[in-house]
C-alpha cells in the first residue's frame, strides 16, 4: 500500500515537473517570437519617420511629397517663396500637386512641396540647393543667382495676355487703392498716407514700384506717413480692402484673386512696365539629364494641370531676358549701400 502511494505521489511529480518543462519552455518560444516581431517592425517605424522629415538644418514650411509613391525613384525638393500666402499650405500644394506628379512621371524622380516662410528663406534654400528646383520671381533669381553663379535658368513662365488670346512672357504691377477713396486719385495724393508693399525681394510689390516711385521723386520712407511689407501679396490687397492702408503694390495676378476675394473695389494709380515673368530655376545637385528632361518636358504641359496656378504655361529664354531686372537690384543694393 506504502509503495502503491508512493509509486502514486512518484508519478505525479513527474507530471508536475514535465507540465512546468512545458510551461517554461513555450513562454519561452513565445518570448524568442515577440522579439523577433519587434526586430522586424521597429526598423520599419523608424524609417517611415525618417522619410517625412526635411534635410538637414532646412529652414522650411509646407513640406509634403506630392508625387507617386514610387520610393525607388529619386526624390527632390521643389520650392516656391510665399507670394500668394494667404492661401493655406494644403490649397498651395494641392494647387502644384497635377503638375508635379505629371512632371515627376515624364522626368522619372519624384517631387515633393516646399514653401519659404519669406523669400529670403527661399533665395537661400536654392542658393544651397536646399531645394534642387524652383519657381522663382524674378528678382528672387536674380538674386539667388547672385548668391550661386550656377543657378540655371530653365523656362519662364507664360500667362494669358487680359484679353485672353495669347499666352505672354511678362505680367504687370500695380499700386492700387479703394475706388471709394474719391481723394485718391494720383500720387500725390498718397503724401502722408500709410502704404504696403511686399517684400525687399518682391518685384512688383517692391522693386518695380519703388524704382518707378523714386523717378518721379518720391522717396517711400520720407513721402508716405508708414510703410509697412506685408510679407506676401494678399496681405497687401486686404489691407487696402480693410483700409489699414490707403494703397498698396501688387501684381496682375494677385489683383484678379482679390476681385474674387473682395469684389471689384480697387482702381490702378500705378501700372508699371512689362516685367519678365516668373522662371523655373535648377540648382546644380540636380542631375544635368533631369534638368534636361524638364527644360523640354514641361512646356507641353497640359493648361489643366496648371489651374489655380499663376502659369499658364512655359517657354524657353535665355537668360540676358532678365538683364533689366539685374539693373533695378543693384541700383537698389547701391542704394541701399549709401544710406
Amino acid at each position: 500500500m506504502t509503495r502503491a502511494i508512493n509509486k502514486k505521489n512518484h508519478s505525479s511529480q513527474s507530471i508536475s515537473i514535465t507540465n512546468r518543462d512545458n510551461s517554461i519552455f513555450g513562454r519561452r518560444v513565445y518570448s524568442v517570437i515577440i522579439l523577433t516581431v519587434l526586430i522586424l517592425i521597429i526598423p520599419c517605424f523608424s524609417f517611415a519617420d525618417n522619410k517625412t522629415k526635411p534635410p538637414a538644418g532646412e529652414r522650411a514650411v509646407n513640406h509634403g511629397e506630392t508625387a507617386p509613391a514610387n520610393e525607388t525613384l529619386p526624390l527632390y525638393h521643389f520650392g516656391i517663396p510665399p507670394y500668394q500666402k494667404g492661401q493655406t499650405v494644403d490649397e498651395i500644394r494641392g494647387l502644384y500637386q497635377p503638375m508635379l506628379k505629371w512632371l515627376g512621371k515624364q522626368v522619372g524622380c519624384r517631387f515633393d512641396f516646399i514653401g519659404g516662410e519669406t523669400y529670403e528663406d527661399m533665395i537661400e534654400m536654392v542658393a544651397e540647393g536646399k531645394v534642387q528646383l524652383a519657381g522663382l520671381g524674378p528678382v528672387p533669381y536674380v538674386v539667388a543667382k547672385q548668391k550661386n553663379p550656377q543657378i540655371k535658368l530653365l523656362l519662364t513662365e507664360l500667362k494669358w495676355n487680359p484679353e485672353r488670346t495669347k499666352l505672354v512672357d511678362a505680367y504687370h504691377g500695380y499700386i492700387l487703392v479703394l475706388k471709394t477713396r474719391n481723394d485718391l486719385n494720383n500720387l500725390k495724393d498718397l503724401k502722408g498716407k500709410p502704404f504696403a508693399f511686399v517684400s525687399h525681394h518682391s518685384t512688383s510689390g517692391y522693386q518695380y514700384p519703388n524704382a518707378l516711385l523714386r523717378e518721379k521723386g518720391i522717396i517711400p520712407d520720407e513721402y508716405f506717413s508708414k510703410v509697412y511689407f506685408l510679407g506676401s501679396h494678399p496681405r497687401v490687397t486686404d489691407a487696402i480692402a480693410a483700409g489699414s492702408v490707403a494703397a498698396g503694390a501688387t501684381w496682375d495676378y494677385n489683383w484678379n484673386r482679390a476681385k474674387k476675394k473682395h469684389g471689384d473695389i480697387f482702381k490702378i494709380l500705378l501700372e508699371t512696365p512689362p516685367i519678365p515673368n516668373l522662371t523655373i530655376v535648377s540648382h546644380p545637385s540636380l542631375p544635368a539629364e533631369i534638368a534636361a528632361k524638364i527644360k523640354k518636358v514641361l512646356p507641353s504641359i497640359d493648361q489643366a494641370l496648371l489651374k489655380g496656378l499663376p502659369s499658364a504655361g512655359f517657354a524657353v529664354r535665355s537668360d540676358d531676358f532678365y538683364d533689366g531686372i539685374r539693373l533695378i537690384v543693384e541700383k537698389e543694393k547701391r542704394r541701399e549701400e549709401n544710406k
